[in-house]
């Protein structure tokens, strides 16, 4: 039986494990780790992780974080405690492809990272049928509605499908035309989606055409108004059953009046000298070709109020100038050669400025208004509008080159997170990510045998759609969920 010395000995020896042990827990929940090589405690950082798909597996090093350190807290996972340095990280689920970076943790901070997008390895591929004579996908307002076109030397026509009920049905056909879309002119809906609205050459000369979704009523309508210049016709947005185009220079509004069709048309003179125009929310923006000065008015004044909305005078301005408006305060101009300028009315000194010289082919703003994309047939750029505090940081009136190709890309477009662009290059579809930490993951979605003849994401439904060029000259609409449709109770 232990007495005296030996046995207060014991009981010191065993208050000391105690403590060391109690100790070392307390010191590692804080998120304290020992460091072997200089033998102290450190205090490590952290990771967050944000995932489409929302169940992942998580390497640090090549070693695998089991479930239970994952802490999975609205969707994302925070793992603490990372000893201070580099450290390789990979992010991959079943079915997928697997995301890598290499990142530096340091003491007491994390490490974010909240637009992790993980392709599947193989899509399950929906096919539409009757659409093996489409050369254009235009989808309307409906989720479930869109338009196509078809045509070749003898014939062209557009169809109608309904992928709810599965119907597709000729809504017009015509013999020895063709499509006239411009650059920048699409096929465009009335936002009931009961009318469409599209341009043909017919004898030389350019003919707007309006149809009836319901009756197949067509209307000529450069033919009912002896006007054979009719350009960008857009459907006005603040009153109904109204239309908008330009010619010569001039704006006009025209009211189809759909509910007396054989009533003869009245087009409204609304600006003179009209370099191009665009629409936003209610209003209409015009670049007078005069002066130079951007303005803006209500989309329902018969007689408009012209305010201006920039001061100085824009230069190098034409009828082919391109005018993109996300609201009064974010504007693109983009010139016939392809020289982008931007108005950013929330940098004080200089709003208007030059962001590309030459050789832009397409502009697209994300859905917040904070970042603008913008790319050539080899490049793609970036342009932070608003300052962005969320990792990794992004500086306002800043550009990113996202990528730089030796071969052409083309149907560059946002996906639906506006963290990842989408395009094609020969028949492969990638997706690459905006996060420039360590390298940008770059994912092939998909490829075919051939350059698809379209690629569009529809972001509100997480689909995109493909018009696949088969080998025996036909054509096929095809579609893949994308990204995966997640939602709080994902398990």
């Amino acid at each position: 039986m232990l007495q005296g010395k030996p046995r207060f000995a014991l009981f010191f020896l065993a208050v000391m494990s105690f403590c060391l042990v109690s100790g070392s827990v307390l010191f590692y929940a804080f998120g304290y780790r020992f460091n072997f090589e200089r033998g102290v405690f450190i205090y490590g950082g952290s990771i967050t992780l944000k995932s489409n798909p929302v169940q992942i597996d998580v390497k640090i090093d090549g070693i695998q974080i089991p479930a239970k350190d994952l802490s999975r807290l609205n969707q994302s996972y925070h793992i603490s405690g990372i000893i201070p340095g580099e450290h390789a990280i990979e992010v991959s689920s079943p079915g997928y492809q697997t995301w890598t970076k290499r990142i530096v943790v340091k003491s007491g901070i994390s490490n974010e990272f909240w637009n992790i997008t993980l392709p599947r390895q193989n899509y399950e591929i929906v096919s539409y049928p009757g659409t093996e004579n489409l050369t254009r996908y235009f989808q309307s307002p409906e989720p479930t509605l869109f338009a196509g076109i078809y045509g070749n030397a003898r014939r062209i026509g557009v169809q109608i499908y309904d992928t709810d009920q599965e119907i597709n049905r000729n809504l017009y056909s015509q013999p020895d035309v063709t499509f006239a879309f411009e650059k920048n002119e699409n096929l465009e809906w009335s936002p009931d989606a009961d009318r469409l609205v599209f341009p043909i050459l017919s004898e030389g000369k350019r003919h707007v055409l309006a149809v009836d979704i319901e009756t197949k009523q067509t209307r000529d309508l450069s033919a009912e108004l002896n006007q054979f210049t009719m350009m960008r016709p857009r459907f006005n947005p603040a009153i109904q059953d109204s239309l908008l185009y330009r010619s010569e220079g001039k704006l006009y509004r025209l009211d189809l009046n759909s509910d007396v069709p054989e009533s003869p048309l009245q087009p409204l003179l609304l600006a003179e000298h009209v370099a191009a125009y665009d629409l936003s929310g209610s209003d209409i923006y015009i670049i007078n070709s005069e002066d130079g000065i951007l303005y803006r008015f209500g989309a329902n004044e018969e007689h408009p109020d012209f305010r201006p909305i920039i001061d100085t005078p824009l230069t190098d301005i034409d009828s082919e100038t391109t005018l993109i408006v996300y609201d009064e305060y974010r504007i693109a101009f983009l010139s016939k050669n392809g020289a982008l300028s931007f108005f950013n009315a929330y940098l004080s000194d200089t709003p208007l400025r030059v962001l590309a010289d030459q050789d832009i082919t397409g502009v697209q703003f994300s859905d917040d208004g904070k970042k603008l994309l913008f790319f050539s047939s080899h490049e793609t750029f970036v342009y932070f509008i608003r300052p962005w505090e969320v990792q990794p940081r992004r500086d306002q009136d800043s550009i990113w080159q996202i990528g730089r190709f030796a071969d052409e890309i083309s149907f560059v477009q946002w996906t639906k997170d506006y963290e990842h662009i989408l395009y094609t290059k020969g028949s492969q579809v990638f997706i690459t990510e905006l996060d420039n930490r360590d390298r940008r993951n770059i994912n092939e979605l998909i490829r075919f045998e051939r350059p698809p003849l379209q690629v569009l994401s529809r972001v509100s439904q997480n689909q995109i759609f493909f018009i696949k060029d088969n080998s025996n000259e036909s054509v096929e609409l095809l579609s893949i969920d994308f990204p995966e449709f997640n939602n709080f109770f994902t398990q």
